[in-house]
This record gives structure tokens, sequence and C-alpha cells, in this order.
């Protein structure tokens, strides 16, 4: 099941992708689960299901598009996770490097990306975002996947002149990563 968050006709909504537009889930689910991120966290996605045949409420040119969760409460980044990366940063640590970026520095399905005005390096890479559904601490490895809501497509936008001296520096410019439909 494909989900996203959206505006339809002035309003902020979420529901589930189909081919020809949307399943307004926030129409329907609403009164329980306010947004996209409460579903999730309210272990809502059963509930969701029950529409997966109904017929689409919002059709795919009539939506903007919002990042995937509005408002999370953090995004935990992974980077230097490949060999060739580490040798264009001169990392020798094989460990990846943890950073994170701000809710503010994405952008949604179709909108814009901006390049930053104080940079000259801005580049891009195609990453995949791991959405957290449920929440916990000291969870084990096998029970990892079971906090796993969904995966996403991301544009990681980086000012590289920024990012050599600081991960975090080079990866918060306003809307430079762009989070695709879920």
């Amino acid at each position: 099941m494909k989900l996203a968050s959206f505006i339809y006709q002035g309003v902020r909504s979420y529901g589930i992708v189909k081919t020809q537009g949307m399943i307004d889930l926030g129409r329907r689910l609403g009164d329980r689960y306010a947004d996209l991120k409460a579903l999730l966290e309210g272990n809502g996605l059963a509930d969701a299901t029950r529409y997966l045949n109904d017929a689409v409420d919002v059709p795919m040119d009539a939506a903007t598009f919002l990042p995937v969760i509005e408002h999370p409460e953090k995004i935990l980044c992974v980077g230097m996770n490949y060999a060739e990366k580490r040798k264009e940063f001169d990392q020798h640590n094989p460990a990846p490097t943890l950073f994170v970026r701000f809710p503010d520095s994405q952008t949604a399905h179709n909108a814009p990306v901006l390049k930053p005005r104080h940079s000259r390096e801005f580049d891009y890479e195609g990453e995949l975002a791991v959405i957290i559904g449920k929440g916990g601490e000291n969870i084990s490895r096998e029970d990892a996947l079971r906090h796993v809501a969904g995966y996403s497509c991301y544009m990681d936008g980086s000012a590289r002149d920024w990012q050599h001296t600081w991960f975090t520096a080079g990866k918060n410019w306003r809307q430079t990563g762009a989070f695709g439909r879920g």
C-alpha cells in the first residue's frame, strides 16, 4: 500500500495512492488519526486497508503533495556508507557517518528543490528513506523491522562546499531534500 500526505482543495490530508489518484483517508479516519504520522503511531494501517478498494476521491493532478511525514520528530541519516564516497571525502574509518536533517530541509514529490544561494557545489544523491511508525527504546535487532512502517524515495540534496567541514551544514538548507510518495 502506497501512502502520501497532500493538499486538495485547500485541505491538508493523507491517503492511499492509486494510479489514477488518492483515496482520502483523512476524510475517512481523520477523527481518529489527524495525519499520516498519527495513523502510523496509532497502529492504524489495518484501519486504512479497509479502504483499499474504494473509489479514488482525489485526482492525481489535483493534489499538491507534501513530504510523506509532514512533521517528523527526528530525521536521522546515514552517510559515508559507500567506499567511493569515503574516498571522495578522504575518510578512512569504514563505519558510516550519522547526521540529522531538519524538517524544513525537506520538500515533497513534484515540488521544487531549492539550490542554496550561498553554495557553488550543490549536488544530489538518490536515497532510501525508512519511515519508522512505532517508536521504542533498546530495540533488539530481531524486533527492529517491526518498527518500520514503510519506505520511500528520497532525493538528498547537499551543499558540498558546506558539507566538507560539517555534514549537518551541507544537508540542511531549506527545501533541499525531496521526500517522494510513500
